[in-house]
């Protein structure tokens, strides 16, 4: 059973600029749940940065009353899914895959850094004030 076949959507609780979201009924445990559809309507744009950090906070919550991120739908759990008129290929990717390969020349304390700042989980990313006394700008001569 594919991820899309485990919901009965109910009704349409809301809908926003990025997409709308469902009252669903999991199929297998009856339990009521909250579905998001995200809208992604301009092809070269992508995937909006906001849906994004969406997905990531939501993907770090636990509460009894958030869902976990799921996923979305992909031609190996739902066959067919890439015919429909709606689909675009979304998935999310890892903020720090590959990004080393951007900026070649930064020396590996700027590269820890920019790792450290560009973490999703403002919880685990690293504050203005840590950042500024970050060994990568001791290096830097003050200018009087």
């Amino acid at each position: 059973m594919s991820r899309t076949d485990k919901y009965e959507k109910i009704e349409r609780i809301g809908e926003g600029t990025y997409g709308t979201v469902y009252r669903a009924r999991s199929l297998l445990t009856q339990e009521i749940v909250a579905l998001k559809k995200v809208r992604l309507d301009d092809e070269d744009d992508g995937v909006p940065s906001s849906a994004l950090r969406e997905i990531c906070l939501l993907k770090e919550l636990r509460h009894p009353n958030i869902v976990r991120v799921i996923g979305t739908p992909t031609e190996e759990n739902w066959p067919g899914v890439s015919t429909l008129p709606e689909y675009k290929p979304f998935s999310i990717y890892q903020p720090t895959l590959s990004l080393i390969h951007f900026v070649p020349k930064l020396n590996n304390k700027g590269k820890d850094l920019l790792l450290r700042c560009l973490i999703c989980n403002p919880n685990q990313r690293i504050s203005a004030v840590d950042a500024l006394q970050h060994p990568y700008f001791s290096d830097i001569q003050s200018v009087n």
